[in-house]
């Protein structure tokens, strides 16, 4: 279990049928509640782990803060009866899965094209005639496509340059977009 478990339910968070709590939401986000989340324990590491809402929420957070990994696991188990797991970052995966070195999972590097390196994750466990599937082509730069498709929609190269110039159409290097100008 990693972080990306814990990802998985924080996107799950926006598909409620109501707006989920502030906790959930954001690049600070913890969890659904102060009792259901992500805490963070020694040595700047973290665990998600499910408390008893009758817990003081606070003392909690002190409590794992001054634990490490193993030692907050323990606590959750002991304590609450509740399984608790470590998360890792996408960097520890990563490591741990790269270049075929993991029987779940594997990260792999793959040109996809205008001096763009980029990592695929490979699930192993999806398998077809007992082979894993594989990301048949890295992925293309966000945007690179738009002037194709919008041409095979039938725009000009005039509407989709206009369409660029007004933003409806993000540029290929979107992350350096000025955003003070608009």
């Amino acid at each position: 279990v990693s972080s990306l478990a814990v990802c998985a339910s924080l996107t799950q968070l926006t598909l409620q049928r109501q707006e989920p709590p502030a906790s959930a939401v954001g690049p600070y986000a913890t969890g659904m509640t102060p009792h259901n989340r992500i805490f963070k324990v020694k040595d700047g590491k973290y665990v998600y782990g499910q408390a008893d809402p009758s817990v003081d929420a606070d003392d909690l957070i002190a409590t794992l803060a001054n634990l490490n990994v193993d030692e907050a696991l323990a606590h959750f188990r002991e304590n609450f009866g509740a399984l608790a797991v470590p998360v890792q970052t996408c960097a520890e995966m990563a490591a741990l899965c790269s270049e075929g070195t993991s029987k779940s999972a594997n990260f792999k590097k793959k040109d996809a094209g205008q001096g763009w390196a980029v990592e695929t994750w490979e699930p192993t466990w999806f398998c077809f005639d007992g082979e894993p599937l594989s990301c048949r082509w890295p992925p293309t730069r966000a945007g690179s496509d738009a002037p194709e498709i919008l041409s095979d929609l039938g725009y000009t190269a005039e509407q989709v340059a206009d369409l660029q110039t007004s933003r409806a159409v993000v540029p290929t290097n979107w992350y350096k977009w000025d955003y003070s100008s608009k």
